[in-house]
């Protein structure tokens, strides 16, 4: 813990040198998320008295990110369209993935893409 804060602390100081603000702190540990006897600018006489609420969800590099769990997810919508080659590659396209979580869902996609491309279904 006392490390994650030094390291915390150092990469604010130096992203300060070059007048980058760090701020917006996500941890899944509390502590870590806002600094001790540091209050946050524009925020109310009321919300310093009563501190912000942590948040149970937020988000990592675009995708879901339970804190509590500290489990990432990715949300997969389910299409109703009808089956054709531009809607499966429209599908398989659509998946923000940049950690590549759902690869092995998107590969299958792209694999029943080529099989109906070989086989000239439209």
């Amino acid at each position: 813990m006392r490390e994650a804060r030094e390291l915390k602390e150092r990469a604010i100081s130096m992203f300060a040198e070059d007048k980058f603000k760090l701020h917006k702190w996500h941890s899944n540990v509390a502590e870590l998320e806002e600094p001790e006897g540091q209050v946050a600018e524009g925020s109310t006489f009321a919300k310093q008295q009563l501190g912000s609420p942590r948040a149970k969800n937020g988000s990592l590099l675009g995708l879901l990110w339970d804190k509590q769990e500290d489990q990432i997810g990715i949300v997969l919508p389910r299409d109703d369209e009808a089956a054709s080659k531009r809607a499966l590659l429209r599908n398989v396209a659509r998946r923000y993935d940049p950690l590549g979580l759902v690869a092995p869902l998107t590969v299958q996609g792209k694999f029943i893409y080529r099989d109906a491309c070989n086989a000239k279904v439209a």
